[in-house]
């Protein structure tokens, strides 16, 4: 009943998006779309009428609602694309055709095209931003994209370059930034030992990190420390109750502590 009042109001729209009244049919459509929230068309249509109108932050966001509606329509992808193009922000526009192709759209030939736009202009972005960045901001990001090639070896010597440079207080976030990175790269070969010395050092400057104790949780799991790994995660649970992978570790390694009591206790 709801997508049938909604599809009223969504025609009324339509009317008055081929009259090109575009603040007519962004009237129409919001009441298509109080009506019927989960439906994507009217976000679509509201979307192109705002980009029509050169209000294009309002037309990105629309698209990005028609998407969380419908990934599956490909529109959705297109509007919040082009919106970002008109401005400038070719970040935001790659992350949105990244998660077209993830949501099975990378043979569209117009999603293809806008990328074949986009890409040249982010990488140059990038550059700038690295550019204006200072030398231990520099180290971290190269340590970043050593390690999102696997070159673990290269990100730790990024991150400890990094290290060596800052100063506390001000550098304490990118501090335990590069702390909880160089833990991941140790993660990634089972280095257990070290990744619990890297979240440590995290951890001393700022004792309720999140990712630094799940990545030390995470190591002592790996150690089979069941009970030292349910105490960090209960820590984050503190902090932070609704976080889906502390809830889903707590449960894993509260039945790992249980399985190690009843053994225990078969033992006697």
């Amino acid at each position: 009943m709801e997508r049938k009042n909604a599809t009223v109001f969504k025609n009324e729209g339509n009317a008055a998006f081929k009259k090109k009244d575009w603040n007519a049919a962004i009237a129409a459509y919001t009441k298509a779309i109080e009506i019927d929230p989960t439906w994507h068309v009217p976000f679509s249509n509201r979307s192109q009428s705002y980009f029509f109108l050169k209000n294009y932050e309002e037309a990105a966001k629309d698209g990005e609602r028609c998407i969380k509606a419908d990934p599956t329509y490909v529109k959705g992808f297109h509007r919040a694309t082009n919106a970002y193009v008109r401005l400038s922000k070719w970040g935001e526009a790659m992350k949105i055709l990244d998660l077209g192709y993830k949501n099975g759209h990378r043979a569209n030939k117009d999603l293809m095209k806008l990328h074949e736009m986009i890409q040249p202009r982010f990488e140059a972005e990038k550059e700038s931003q690295f550019r204006a960045m200072s030398s231990k901001d520099q180290f971290k990001a190269k340590g970043n994209k050593f390690f999102k090639t696997g070159s673990y070896p290269e990100a730790l010597a990024m991150y400890a370059r990094c290290l060596k440079m800052c100063k506390l207080p001000e550098d304490k976030a990118l501090k335990i930034s590069c702390h909880c990175n160089r833990a991941i790269c140790y993660q990634q070969q089972s280095d257990f030992s070290l990744v619990i010395a890297e979240c440590n050092e995290a951890l001393e400057l700022d004792p309720c990190n999140p990712k630094a104790l799940m990545r030390r949780s995470s190591a002592f799991e790996g150690m089979e420390k069941y009970r030292l790994a349910l105490q960090d995660v209960r820590k984050v649970l503190l902090k932070h109750p609704t976080m889906a992978v502390a809830n889903k570790a707590q449960h894993r390694l509260s039945s790992a502590v249980r399985r190690l009591k009843a053994a225990k206790a078969g033992q006697y």
